[in-house]
């Protein structure tokens, strides 16, 4: 709900998972649940039928040119994805996502690494699907680096 709805800050989530997944996180679990001013605006959002609709929309035009974008060059393997991220393989042996994230920076870019990432490894980073324009500059900073 965060970043479908533009809500940073406000606390809104679930867990759906086996019993016995949920016993392991509840020795986790915040000391705080979900408010009721958090489960007025979730309502809220869940039952604007044409914001969903609009955000699916758009979502599935961006990520499919962001993709196809990344896809085009050379060196990066893009993952299937149904979310508002792409999960990116670098296929470089000299080069990793740390290195690309310092490079990126220099240009006032972000990319997430998956260093910390349980099974993944350095060669991998994440890129949320922006606007048009923010992809853009994206996809050139990245054939520059590919280049």
């Amino acid at each position: 709900m965060t970043k479908y709805y533009s809500l940073p800050g406000l606390r809104l989530g679930y867990l759906l998972a086996q019993a016995p997944r949920i016993k392991q996180f509840e020795a986790h679990h915040e000391p705080w649940s979900v408010n009721g001013p958090a489960q007025r605006v979730a309502l809220a959002c869940l039952t604007d039928a044409s914001h969903i609709a609009k955000t699916d929309r758009w979502l599935q035009r961006e990520r499919s040119f962001l993709a196809r974008g990344l896809a085009a060059l050379p060196g990066l393997r893009v993952y299937p994805s149904s979310t508002n991220f792409l999960l990116v393989k670098i296929d470089n042996d000299h080069a990793d996502a740390l290195q690309l994230r310092s490079f990126l920076l220099r240009k006032k870019l972000l990319i997430r690494p998956c260093n910390s990432f349980l099974g993944i490894g350095t060669a991998h980073f994440r890129v949320a699907v922006r606007r048009r324009t923010d992809n853009r500059l994206l996809l050139e900073a990245l054939k520059e680096w590919t280049a």
